[in-house]
């Protein structure tokens, strides 16, 4: 069972996205299920832990069923001295794995190869500009509906842009 990963929004506010991974004993298939996002109010692994435990013992969770924490791999949730992994593995199920999240690894893989790329560059901050104007307009995103829906472009809501290509 995955239990963890952290999501920061565009206001950078802090969040724990916890779903569960688990193998269907009928199906023999994995089956994830998103189960909240919760604020995090403190930055630091001992407050995400202590937000993390309470979370997994309001779920009544058997801890012999915890097996990997997936993280962003920042070193206050995969640190060997005090991350969160190592915390949980002390507190919770000692043979606990910590994986750094694929999607994460990808992001800061993009981020350094189109780091020195000056057209990757360009349409980094094209496409950050053009977000900026719709996403904080009510009436620029009616207008750019209407404009689609003028050309019969059938899925006319402007793309949710995330920064993964360039930080």
């Amino acid at each position: 069972m995955h239990c963890y990963d952290r999501g920061n929004v565009i206001t950078t506010e802090n969040h724990m996205l916890v779903y569960i991974r688990c193998l269907t004993m009928v199906s023999y298939s994995f089956l994830t299920t998103y189960l909240c996002c919760i604020y995090v109010t403190a930055i630091g692994s001992t407050h995400h832990i202590e937000v993390l435990l309470g979370f997994i013992g309001s779920l009544g969770i058997d801890r012999k069923k915890l097996i990997a924490i997936r993280t962003d791999g920042a070193s206050n949730y995969l640190g060997v001295h005090n991350g969160v992994q190592k915390q949980l593995k002390e507190k919770l199920a000692p043979y606990l794995v910590g994986v750094h999240c694929t999607a994460h690894r990808t992001a800061l893989v993009l981020n350094d190869a189109g780091s020195n790329i000056k057209s990757l560059k360009l349409i980094d901050s094209i496409l950050t500009a053009v977000h900026g104007l719709f996403s904080h307009s009510h009436k620029r995103q009616q207008e750019w509906e209407a404009f689609a829906h003028s050309k019969g472009i059938t899925k006319h809501k402007f793309p949710l842009y995330v920064n993964y290509l360039l930080a």
